[in-house]
């Protein structure tokens, strides 16, 4: 990782290598810096300062081997975090959904620490050192110092987050399913008016049929079958 400890300045005057987003508009508007008053070892530190409820985090993209087990681990300090908080300071990958650390409270100097493996075609993790997190918002400082991040078996009982994003979730319906469901409609619309248009066909029948019982025209035959008929149209 580039500046870890945080002791190389930008041009700017914050930490070299180190970009901060957060969730939360407005005033007043959350903050990054390189603190040079605290520190865990050296002369500086990474601060993210949240005055409003929000996720903030510092970001650095790392180049890593695919398949491979990684140590990621920070020293942290924290001041005025509330315990009612859903999560405060951690380490997480972005767009991984696990983290490690939530510390809350004032709290001095304390090392936090996970293992993850990268996925088969993983040749990059971008490494957040963060106050808050994906729907949960934070208020408070934190100071990050001394950011490792190193290739290593993890050991038994050790901590295991994702450094993997989550797989897609599974379209609600295929394009061949909505195709199925369409041609099922049509196809009971048509039956329908089908259906409508021989009722129709068969009640002008059934009125001649009536005319012709009433005018007595009908051989015994003709009258068995117009008998049939008006069974069929009015009970079937």
């Amino acid at each position: 990782m580039h500046n870890a400890d945080a002791e190389t300045t930008s041009p700017s005057g914050n930490a070299a290598g180190w970009n901060f987003d957060h969730w939360t508009q407005g005033e007043p508007a959350s903050q990054a810096s390189r603190d040079s008053t605290v520190s865990h070892s050296g002369s500086a530190s990474l601060k993210i300062s949240l005055p409003q409820g929000d996720d903030g985090k510092l970001i650095q993209a790392v180049p890593v081997e695919p398949n491979t087990w990684y140590r990621l681990s920070a020293w942290v300090k924290t001041v005025g975090i509330p315990n009612a908080v859903k999560t405060g300071a951690n380490l997480s990958v972005i767009d991984a959904m696990e983290f490690v650390g939530d510390i809350k409270g004032d709290q001095d100097w304390q090392q936090i620490v996970a293992w993850g493996q990268t996925g088969p075609e993983q040749k990059e993790i971008k490494i957040a050192a963060r106050l808050g997190f994906y729907g949960s918002l934070a208020t408070g400082t934190v100071w990050f110092d001394d950011i490792s991040l190193s290739q290593s078996e993890p050991p038994a009982g050790a901590k295991i987050i994702s450094f993997m994003p989550p797989p897609p979730a599974p379209a609600a319906t295929t394009s061949s399913s909505a195709a199925l469901v369409n041609s099922v409609v049509i196809g009971a619309s048509l039956a329908f008016l089908l259906l409508a248009w021989l009722a129709i066909q068969n009640r002008s029948v059934l009125n001649h049929r009536f005319a012709d019982l009433a005018n007595g025209t009908l051989s015994w035959q003709q009258t068995a079958s117009a008998l049939t008929l008006i069974a069929v149209v009015i009970f079937g």
